[in-house]
């Protein structure tokens, strides 16, 4: 057990300092983390890179970087229909995103910004109006209504969106 490793003294503003630990540690560098290995004893996992997270494979706690395992290319905003993107992840996603991507400039927005899917339209309760996303095993599915509608950062504003000046991205994470 990791508490078997200390000394049991205790140092200044009772913390265990360098000198009161066990050179068996497996703590080598700030910034370290002490897993379990496979015979559940402590082991040393070397601190991730900068940007990095530590999330869980099937048996071990990892460093990872944010990157989605799948980014659709560019796809059509189109009003009153139902779009399907295929993500070929072979399961459903954990984690998916869905973002609007400025093509040409629209509503106080530049080619290139990106508005995050947290919720467009549905602002004056119109009835049919915004989009829904939904995921199953194959698809990464966009709902989208008759109209959609975004905060204009200029005006402080409703505004509708021309669909033509905006292109659907999909990321997905397994």
């Amino acid at each position: 057990m990791l508490t078997e490793r200390f000394t049991g003294r205790i140092g200044k503003f009772g913390r265990l300092t360098r000198e009161d630990t066990d050179p068996t540690s497996p703590i080598t560098t700030r910034g370290d983390v002490i897993r379990g290995d496979a015979s559940g004893l402590e082991e040393r996992l070397a601190k991730g890179a900068e940007g990095q997270f530590l999330k869980m494979n099937a048996t071990d706690p990892v460093w990872s970087a944010l990157t989605p395992d799948f980014e659709s290319t560019e796809q059509t905003v189109a009003l009153d229909t139902q779009l399907d993107v295929a993500h070929s992840l072979g399961a459903k996603p954990t984690f998916v995103q869905a973002f609007m991507r400025c093509t040409t400039a629209n509503l106080g927005f530049g080619v290139g910004d990106e508005i995050f899917l947290s919720h467009l339209g549905g602002h004056l309760n119109t009835p049919d109006e915004g989009v829904t996303l939904f995921v199953d095993t194959t698809n990464v599915s966009l709902v989208q209504g008759l109209q959609i509608r975004l905060i204009d950062p200029a005006t402080l504003n409703n505004a509708l969106v021309t669909p033509g000046s905006w292109r659907w991205v999909v990321r997905a994470w397994k």
